[in-house]
């Protein structure tokens, strides 16, 4: 019996980056993109904007999850991109095996 390989961070991010549904923030050209796994969760942001930055703070309810690069136990994050660029942010669950759980609201601006 095999077991399927598990993705590896990199290889998460770049299914995050080229997945077709993306989720636009407003009228404006900034989206992102949630690729959700049991080993973890990917935002890719991007802005498509030629001529303004994009902002944005996720706030998050959290189960069994932590947002990687962020102080432990962060329950938020944000984003700054100048026009054209893009990011990525992670979630992973603390308890591999655990259940999982989130929540988000999320503000957005362009300047």
């Amino acid at each position: 019996m095999t077991h399927p390989r598990e993705l590896e961070d990199d290889e998460m991010f770049q299914i995050a980056k080229l997945m077709d549904e993306s989720n636009v923030f407003g009228s404006s050209k900034a989206f992102y993109k949630l690729y959700n796994t049991a080993k973890g969760a990917v935002f890719y942001f991007e802005n498509g904007e030629t001529d303004k930055t994009f902002s944005c703070e996720f706030e998050f309810s959290l189960e069994n999850l932590k947002i990687v690069d962020e102080p432990e136990g962060a329950t938020m994050f944000k984003v700054e991109l100048k026009a054209g660029a893009s990011c990525h942010k992670m979630l992973k669950p603390i308890n591999e095996g655990a259940e999982t759980g989130i929540d988000m609201r999320f503000d957005f601006k362009l300047s």
